[in-house]
C-alpha cells in the first residue's frame, strides 16, 4: 500500500485597491475603485467552484489522494483587474440619473477529468488555473427616478435598465476535458503521480482511437453568458 502526503488547504488572497469618492454635493456624487489581486492555493473554500459543489465543509476536495493532484495554482475566482464606477446626478428639475459600470478580467480555466465513482469532474488533469482564461467582462446599468408631489404624498417614478449596452459576453467555460474516466492523474499500477497535461494538448492525442469518443469536443468553449438587457419599472410612494 502506498501513502500519499496530504497538503494543507491553502487559499491566499493578495491585492491592492485604489478608491476615489466624491460625496454628494453640487447635485452629483461618484464612487470609483480599481482592484489588482491574486487568488492562489489548492482549496476554493466552502463553495468549491471548480466542481460546482455548494455543500460547505463536506465537499470532495480531500476525499481521495487523486483529488489533490495538480490542485496548487490560480483558484477559480482569481481575477487580476477589476474596475467599478458608480455615479449619480440630480437635474435641476428633479430627475435623478444613476449609472453603474464594471470591468473585470477573466477567470482561470483548468482541464478537469471525469471521476467514475463520484460521477463528476473531480480530477485536475492540468495544473490548476493554467490552461486558459475566460474573456474579460464589462457591463453598465442605468437608473432614473423622478419625484412627483401630490399634497403630502411623494410619488417617485422609477426606471432601471440592466445591461444597458446589451453585451452578452461569456462568463464561464466548459472545463470538462473528457466525458468518461480514461485519463488519470495517478498510475494505479506503480503508484506514481502522472505529469499534468500541458496547455493546448488535444484530448484525442492522449487516448486510443477507440476511446476518442470520450473526449469533450466543446472543452474550453463558453457555456454561460451575461444576461441580456432587461428593463424594470417601479413606483415608490412616500407619505
Amino acid at each position: 500500500m502506498r501513502a500519499y502526503p496530504v497538503p494543507p488547504p491553502r487559499r491566499t488572497f493578495t491585492g491592492i485597491e485604489l478608491t476615489a469618492r466624491k460625496r454628494f454635493a453640487d447635485n452629483w456624487q461618484l464612487l470609483a475603485s480599481y482592484l489588482y489581486s491574486r487568488l492562489e492555493g489548492n482549496y476554493d473554500g466552502n463553495f468549491q467552484a471548480s466542481t460546482n459543489q455548494v455543500d460547505p465543509n463536506i465537499n470532495s476536495a480531500y476525499d481521495y489522494a487523486e483529488f489533490e493532484v495538480n490542485t496548487r495554482g490560480w483558484l477559480t475566482n482569481d481575477r487580476r483587474h477589476q474596475f467599478v464606477l458608480n455615479g449619480t446626478y440630480r437635474f435641476p428639475f428633479g430627475l435623478d440619473l444613476g449609472l453603474s459600470a464594471y470591468y473585470r478580467t477573466g477567470i482561470p480555466v483548468t482541464a478537469m477529468g471525469y471521476d467514475y465513482w463520484y460521477n463528476n469532474w473531480e480530477l485536475y488533469l492540468s495544473r490548476r488555473g493554467m490552461w486558459d482564461r475566460t474573456d474579460s467582462e464589462y457591463e453598465m446599468n442605468l437608473h432614473l427616478g423622478y419625484p412627483l408631489k401630490l399634497g403630502g404624498v411623494e410619488i417617485n417614478l422609477l426606471l432601471d435598465v440592466f445591461n444597458l449596452i446589451d453585451r452578452q459576453g461569456e462568463t464561464a467555460r466548459d472545463t470538462r476535458y473528457d466525458l468518461w474516466q480514461v485519463l488519470d492523474v495517478i498510475n494505479y499500477e506503480t503508484g506514481e503521480v502522472l505529469p499534468p497535461i500541458k496547455k493546448g494538448t488535444p484530448c484525442t492525442s492522449l487516448v486510443s482511437a477507440d476511446n476518442a469518443f470520450t473526449c469533450n469536443s466543446v472543452f474550453n468553449t463558453a457555456n454561460a453568458w451575461q444576461d441580456p438587457r432587461s428593463v424594470r419599472l417601479g413606483v415608490r410612494i412616500t407619505f
